[in-house]
């Protein structure tokens, strides 16, 4: 009996009607996900001009969030707020980013004490895929963080930065737009 029902799905599913299926399905989850990150951003940021925030986003501290217009938060990104984080304009942030302002002061006796700094994102900066940003960190205006990339000290305007421990490739791009 179980190899029947076996056959007579990989049939289906090999056949048309599978490929329906699979489109309708694909286009209810498009729907779905689109929907909830819509509720997500009008209900967590409501004074957000044209935010775009995927609602597999993960948010710690919503009120200590600013974020300018135009900014693209992508899905699976995690945004720790302990501390304020400000967002410039027109920022992109890929699938699988973290921001968090929080940390542990690792001198003295256990459990250790929590703390935090704040980070600020300037305008234009693109984040790429698994980025992670840590507390005190300022990113300046025009500045390219490749995926994968740890940043633990401050980025200046218009670097581009890429890698584990970061190198940094160009400082010297013109910003526009000002």
């Amino acid at each position: 009996m179980k190899k029947l029902i076996n056959r007579t799905i990989e049939f289906v599913a090999a056949s048309l009607i599978g490929l329906v299926v699979y489109k309708l399905a694909s286009a209810f989850k498009q729907l779905t996900l689109r929907f909830g990150s819509v509720a997500k951003q009008r209900a967590l940021f409501p004074n957000a001009r044209n935010l775009r925030l995927d609602v597999r986003t993960e948010i710690k501290y919503a009120e200590n969030i600013t974020f300018g217009r135009d900014v693209i938060v992508g899905a699976d990104c995690c945004i720790g707020a302990m501390a304020p984080i400000v967002i410039g304009d027109l920022v992109r942030i890929s699938r699988g980013v973290t921001l968090e302002t929080g940390g542990l002061i690792t001198r003295g006796e256990l459990p250790y004490p929590h703390t935090a700094k704040s980070i600020h994102i300037g305008r234009g900066v693109w984040l790429g895929a698994g980025v992670t940003v840590l507390a005190g960190v300022t990113i300046g205006e025009m500045a390219i963080i490749g995926a994968g990339t740890v940043v633990a000290k401050d980025v200046q305007a218009g670097a581009i930065i890429v890698g584990p421990a970061y190198r940094m490739i160009s400082a010297d791009r013109r910003i526009e737009g000002k």
